[in-house]
C-alpha cells in the first residue's frame, strides 16, 4: 500500500463511511462523522499534532485491506505528550479505480501505565 494518500473521504465513490469508538458510538456516514467532530473534537489538535506508525497491513482481497496503527500525540514542538497519549486506530480500505481509501475506522485510546 505505498504511495496511499489522505483523500476525502465520503465522496460520491465512497460506499459507506463508518467510524467507530467515539465512547462506544457509531457514527454511520460523512455527515454524521463531520456532525459530532464539529460538536466534539472542536480544537482538539490546535496545539499540537499526531505521529502514526503502521504495524501490519493484511490483505482481505486484493481490494481491501486491514491496517493497524500506533498513534502517539504530540505537542506544538513534536514532542510526546506527558503523561504520553496513545491511540491503536484499525482501518479497513477499500482500492477503487486505483485510489485506496479508508471505508471504516476503529480507534482506541490507552494508557501507557
Amino acid at each position: 500500500m505505498s504511495g496511499v494518500r489522505a483523500t476525502p473521504a465520503g465522496s460520491d465513490r465512497d460506499p459507506v463511511l463508518v467510524l467507530m469508538a467515539c465512547r462506544t458510538r457509531r457514527l454511520i456516514g460523512l455527515d454524521e462523522i463531520a456532525e459530532f467532530t464539529r460538536r466534539v473534537l472542536p480544537g482538539a489538535m490546535e496545539n499540537g499534532t499526531v505521529e502514526y506508525r503502521v504495524e501490519h497491513v493484511r490483505f482481505v482481497t486484493p481490494d481491501i485491506a486491514l491496517t493497524g496503527v500506533a498513534q502517539q500525540y504530540l505537542d506544538a514542538a513534536g514532542q510526546p505528550l506527558e503523561p504520553p497519549a496513545l491511540g491503536s486506530p484499525s482501518y479497513v480500505w477499500q482500492r477503487t479505480d486505483g485510489t485506496w481509501k479508508i471505508i471504516i475506522a476503529q480507534n482506541t485510546t490507552f494508557s501507557s501505565t
